[in-house]
């Protein structure tokens, strides 16, 4: 049963990359508060039951996940472009790239002041970026050249993506799928100049309370640039102010820095 119902939950496109583990957390998460009757598969599926799950478990995947991306993107017009053109005559190619996913379209008018505000005490020469969905592909836009860059996602999938972004522009690099609800002990051994955890926090912590505190515990980096939306999906109404962020700075004393821009906070954290 377990599997069958995994490939309806991802039978939807914009869900259908997810990490078959990933997504059987989900399912037994939900399972345990509202279990099912115990029918033959093929009667369970006609069950109200049963949809309302699939329903439930898609509305949060597609949170987590599936609402921030547009299209699926594609490196082959960069990879003709960059035969003719330096790295930084292509910043149009890749912001037809960026556009294809929800977070990076939304900063492309704001990407040169971020990187300005987040590298104004630090010139890294590593950066880990978690949860990076299309971010590493932003890496025009930071002036940087000699650097080391370490990126993760949930799935396979995303992550061969980028291995293929950062191999095509000839940054030396590493990318590992992670789950980070249950990876983050592992980013202890990551060592680098600054992480970045761009619009992720509050998603993991629908998936698990507090997670926030032991990934900033974990971090094994300098400075880390957390960011959050400032607005909803649909941009109509205001996000209330996170207080249960700042109380887990206050708890593990960190000293930080804020910048806004149109959708975004940053917070600009520097770890002892």
């Amino acid at each position: 049963m377990i599997n069958e119902t995994i490939k309806d939950i991802k039978s939807k496109k914009e869900l259908k990359n997810l990490d078959n583990k990933f997504v059987e957390e989900k399912l037994n998460f939900y399972l345990k508060k509202h279990p099912l009757e115990n029918k033959p598969f093929k009667q369970l599926k006609r069950s109200k039951k049963y949809r309302l799950m699939l329903k439930s478990i898609r509305k949060d995947l597609r949170e987590i996940y599936g609402a921030f991306i547009k299209e699926k993107p594609s490196l082959n017009n960069l990879k003709e472009v960059l035969k003719t053109k330096k790295l930084n005559q292509t910043l149009e190619e890749h912001n037809q790239i960026l556009k294809t996913h929800q977070s990076t379209s939304e900063r492309l008018n704001n990407y040169k002041e971020i990187y300005k505000n987040i590298f104004k005490e630090i010139k890294p020469e590593s950066i880990l970026d978690l949860a990076c969905g299309l971010n590493p592909l932003s890496f025009p836009y930071m002036g940087l050249e000699d650097v080391y860059y370490i990126a993760s996602e949930l799935n396979k999938e995303d992550c061969n993506f980028i291995k293929d972004y950062l191999d095509l522009i000839k940054v030396k690099n590493k990318v590992i799928p992670l789950n980070l609800t249950k990876d983050y002990e592992k980013l202890n051994k990551i060592k680098v100049d600054i992480a970045f955890l761009f619009k992720t926090l509050d998603s993991l912590e629908k998936i698990k309370r507090n997670i926030s505190k032991d990934l900033l515990k974990n971090i094994n980096s300098r400075y880390i640039a957390v960011s959050f939306a400032i607005k909803s999906l649909s941009g109509r109404k205001p996000i209330k102010e996170r207080g249960w962020f700042y109380r887990i700075l206050r708890e593990l004393d960190l000293n930080f820095k804020t910048f806004e821009t149109e959708n975004e906070i940053f917070f600009i954290i520097k770890k002892n």
